[in-house]
């Protein structure tokens, strides 16, 4: 496993990136700054388009997962499951971005 950049990096590069390429970006919730889970509301032209959960895959290397949710625009679910989760894992972290292609920007940034 190699080292892992700290979130509060990935975060802030996150939405330069998205600043960068025209769009919009918020931090909803903040985690812990160095080792914090991270879940992207991705939205395109104010619309919900994907949630993403960055994860370890098998080799330990981070990964990014789509969230399934019943219907993924019904923003009083996306608020449970974030509750749920933050849970679990107080350190998880909540940014939304809202930029063309938006899950697709997000993989391709951590690529």
């Amino acid at each position: 496993m190699s080292a892992r950049l700290a979130t509060h990096m990935v975060v802030a590069a996150l939405i330069r990136r998205v600043q960068h390429g025209g769009g919009h970006a918020a931090v909803l919730a903040i985690g812990d700054r160095d080792a914090g889970g991270l879940l992207v509301q991705c939205c395109e032209r104010g619309r919900l388009r994907a949630l993403l959960e960055q994860t370890y895959d098998f080799d330990g290397s981070l990964t990014w997962r789509d969230v399934e949710l019943p219907d993924i625009a019904d923003q009083p679910q996306i608020e449970s499951y974030f509750a749920r989760r933050r849970t679990r894992d107080t350190d998880l972290w909540l940014v939304e971005i809202d930029i063309d292609q938006p899950d697709q920007f997000v993989r391709a940034m951590f690529d």
